[in-house]
């Protein structure tokens, strides 16, 4: 889990779009039969919001399990 203080859903993407491509560097240089993957889910904070922090951290690990279910039905149609 990362907590990105200062940070909207919006630039949050644009660091996990970093992590992503590091990944990818790393399995391309691994050069094993395995890849590197990680999944990612975002939640974002607001005093207006007035989630606690159970359900911030709910919201990020469902959106999380969401990517999961696309990433495997991709690789499935393959």
């Amino acid at each position: 889990m990362l907590v990105l203080p200062q940070s909207n859903k919006k630039s949050a993407e644009k660091i996990w779009l970093r992590i992503k491509e590091k990944f990818k560097q790393a399995t391309a240089a691994n050069k094993k039969d395995y890849k590197i993957l990680a999944s990612h889910g975002a939640a974002e904070y607001s005093p207006d919001y007035q989630k606690s922090l159970d359900q911030l951290i709910n919201q990020a690990d469902h959106a999380m399990y969401e990517e999961k279910k696309k990433i495997k039905s991709a690789s499935d149609i393959r």
